[in-house]
């Protein structure tokens, strides 16, 4: 409970959590009364996903506070902030976060490089409309002998954007020994946790793939 006589030393820590790779956040807090007791506290903080750590310039004050951090009470809360010597000191850490993306798709040979496949041909002359993407071009994954195989560099989202070949039923196909179902056309994500090595997706059903996009995060070290 915040007392309005006392005096609060905050500090917030941002990091990359190493598993997740989220960010993570936590708050200490030294508090002192006007008998000189002291108390610490430590908490973990959530960050909003649209959360922009910032200095700021307050200029409703008569002497300007040329450094804060907005702090924003929970919803509903009410308060009066006296908020003075506050200090933004980034820190580079050893490591950053490196996002990479392969989108394959089958409009061409080009467009799928990398991939292999394996009893089945693209077919450019399909063309569906796919979560707001126009893909031109598809392979049919029907028999377990039909394949698509790509390499991965470690844990990764892999979405695939395909439809079943019946209009009356759904169909299935295999993703890294996982059964996806798809009737109309949607976009599904598989979640890859394993290290380095190659991704199969084969046919069980006839389902038209039209593309794969691969999203991996790692943890780069800073020279």
């Amino acid at each position: 409970e915040w007392n309005s006589n006392g005096f609060y030393h905050i500090t917030m820590t941002v990091d990359v959590d190493e598993i997740t790779m989220d960010n993570i956040c936590a708050v200490n807090i030294m508090s002192s009364s006007a008998d000189g007791a002291f108390a610490v506290q430590q908490y973990d903080a959530e960050i909003p996903v649209d959360s922009n750590f910032r200095t700021q310039i307050n200029t409703e004050k008569k002497t300007p506070v040329t450094k804060a951090v907005y702090f924003e009470p929970v919803s509903a809360a009410s308060g009066t902030y006296y908020i003075d010597n506050v200090s933004v000191t980034p820190t580079q850490g050893d490591y950053k976060i490196v996002t990479t993306e392969k989108f394959y798709k089958f409009d061409s040979a080009d467009s799928y490089e990398g991939m292999t496949l394996g009893g089945v041909t693209a077919d450019t002359s399909k063309s569906k409309n796919i979560s707001g993407i126009q893909f031109t071009g598809a392979v049919r994954l029907g028999k377990t002998t039909t394949t698509a195989t790509f390499p991965v560099e470690g844990e990764c989202d892999i979405t695939i954007y395909a439809a079943s070949a019946s209009s009356s039923e759904s169909r299935t196909i295999v993703v890294n020994g996982t059964d996806m179902t798809f009737g109309s056309a949607a976009e599904q994500t598989y979640h890859y946790s394993g290290g380095a090595g190659n991704i199969v997706i084969s046919g069980k059903a006839n389902v038209d793939v039209y593309g794969i996009k691969v999203i991996t995060k790692k943890l780069v070290s800073i020279e």
